[in-house]
């Protein structure tokens, strides 16, 4: 079994916020992620990065079996297996369905996250979010207009980018030159 341990104080009030929506605070990214493997009934924890697009990898991996092209998650078969990682950050989008929170049109958000930073960004938004997970784990110093941190930002905005370009649908598999 492999689930987030909430040892580092994170609960579904903090920062006196029940409903956060478009702020991708810890309390509702990392959320408890459960297997049940008929054989290795083995109790683990990890805090290795993942993300739900990595359920339908894993699941078809156990089994012995690729995924379907386009897929985009990974396996944590190899976490579950005593790996520490498969990923080095995970991206988190959310597209509200309305306006609050002080934004004044439903807010797009993308966020970066690595075992170390949480880099987010805000459509139409001049500010943005950078915090150093190693340093401040509550997340309560946005580094974001620390000159400082401006390479750190510029690097996490390119691993961003990265991660956006390669969502791109590859399937189904083209069989004719366009």
């Amino acid at each position: 079994v492999i689930c987030y341990n909430s040892d580092h104080g994170d609960y579904l009030g903090d920062y006196n916020m029940l409903l956060k929506g478009a702020l991708p605070f810890r309390s509702i990214t990392r959320v408890p992620f459960i297997w049940s493997d008929p054989e290795n009934r083995k109790a683990a924890t990890s805090d290795a990065l993942a993300s739900t697009i990595d359920i339908a990898a894993t699941v078809l991996d156990r089994v012995g079996l690729k995924p379907f092209n386009g897929n985009q998650g990974k396996s944590l078969k190899p976490v579950l297996e005593g790996a520490a990682q498969v990923r080095d950050d995970v991206l988190i989008e959310y597209n509200d369905g309305g306006r609050r929170l002080g934004f004044e049109e439903p807010a797009r958000v993308r966020a970066l996250v690595s075992p170390d930073w949480r880099y987010t960004i805000y459509k139409d938004q001049d500010w943005g979010e950078l915090y150093d997970l190693a340093n401040d784990p509550q997340e309560t110093h946005n580094l974001w207009d620390s000159a400082d941190h401006f390479a750190i930002r510029a690097q996490l905005a390119e691993r961003m980018n990265q991660h956006l370009m390669a969502q791109m649908d590859e399937s189904p598999l083209a069989d004719r030159l366009a």
